[in-house]
């Protein structure tokens, strides 16, 4: 895993883009966007499931609804194919919280 301690990920806005310290550029659907774009203005804070939730478009009254681990553990897969962890950490049964920093442009 490469060290994002230094290196930042970048998140290109209007282009729906994400660009890795190396320069790689990786599409993005209009939420992965918005989520990436909601927990980068959030560092370091939780942000809880439901707004999580809510981004990607989950029915909170279903307890049982994966959609949004789902849509996280794709944007984390296709973050690997370019050799890059998605630095957010998994709080159980609260939210989401970004270690570091992700810039937006």
């Amino acid at each position: 895993a490469l060290d994002l301690a230094s290196k930042n990920l970048t998140l290109d806005r209007k282009r729906q883009v994400l660009i890795t310290p190396d320069g790689t550029t990786l599409k993005m659907s209009v939420r992965e966007t918005a989520f990436l774009e909601y927990i980068a203005a959030r560092p370091n804070n939780i942000v809880p499931r439901a707004h999580v939730a809510g981004i990607f478009g989950e029915d909170q009254s279903l307890l049982s609804s994966r959609v949004t681990d789902v849509a996280l553990a794709r944007l984390r897969a296709r973050l690997r194919t370019a050799r890059v962890e998605l630095p957010i950490q998994v709080v159980r049964n609260v939210g989401y919280r970004l270690l570091g920093n992700l810039d937006v442009i």
